[in-house]
């Protein structure tokens, strides 16, 4: 039984969906906008000037917006770490494993928390591959269980 009924929602020319970006307008292009209303400069006039400030006029508030625009920050690094631990152990074990180092002092909480994660995302993968093959090996056994004679049974 279908239904009969017109739906309540359809499109119609008074009924349309809204054209164009429903997200608004990014809170840096409603910026410019207003720099641009206000003083009637834009942006590359607003880097002119900030560069102007920074280095003719010695305006350190100005030098400073400069670097951080201009100059990216360097983000830190964890230094590389060695140790030893056995491979064949269980995910869980080797998370265990790290944490006792933590606690030891052998690794720093960051290195331990970024070895940990490194961990999970192994187990994540392995995890996959190891669904992956499970529905194979049951679509196998489906395919062969469909294209089995009908008197053939095991």
């Amino acid at each position: 039984m279908s239904n009969t009924k017109a739906p309540t929602n359809a499109f119609t020319p008074q009924n349309q969906p809204t054209p164009g970006n429903t997200r608004g307008k990014s809170a840096k292009t409603r910026s410019l906008a207003a720099l641009k209303a206000v003083t009637g400069k834009s942006e590359d006039d607003l880097y002119e000037y900030i560069v102007d400030q920074a280095f003719h006029n010695s305006d350190k508030d100005m030098m400073e917006l400069f670097l951080k625009t201009a100059v990216p920050t360097t983000r830190s690094k964890l230094p590389n770490t060695t140790f030893q631990y056995d491979r064949s152990l269980p995910y869980h074990e080797k998370c265990e494993l790290i944490i006792e180092a933590v606690s030891k002092g052998e690794l720093s909480p960051d290195e331990g928390s970024e070895i940990i994660n490194q961990i999970k995302s192994t187990a994540a993968v392995y995890e996959q591959s190891e669904l992956v093959a499970r529905i194979e090996q049951l679509e196998a056994y489906a395919l062969a269980r469909q294209t089995k004679p009908a008197g053939d049974n095991e």
